[in-house]
């Protein structure tokens, strides 16, 4: 099932017409596209994957690139890790905190 982007806009002709991209964030009870996140949300606080929450965390450049392809996009732990298996092998991860 996919969702429609919640965003309410106004045309050049001040019609008020409704986003028609396809919703990735479920935000406030409300569907948006990337394009269209609420104010109080970042492109960052979700997976461009699976559009849950990310939180903030990271991997070193090298691995990163490695995996995603290039040093763009926002991938929550579990999707990094789930791409890293398939490309390295290793399923083992480890978290730990910053100094």
């Amino acid at each position: 099932m996919s969702f429609v982007c919640s965003a309410k806009m106004m045309s050049a002709n001040n019609v008020l017409y409704r986003c028609q991209h396809k919703a990735k964030y479920f935000i406030d009870n409300k569907w948006y596209c990337g394009k269209h996140l609420s104010n109080e949300a970042h492109p960052e606080d979700f997976c461009q994957e699976c559009g849950r929450p990310n939180i903030v965390w990271f991997a070193p450049n090298e691995l990163w690139n490695k995996i995603v392809g290039s040093s763009d996009g926002i991938l929550c732990p579990t999707c990094f890790a789930k791409r890293a298996e398939k490309i390295t092998g290793k399923i083992v991860w480890r978290f730990e905190p910053m100094e």
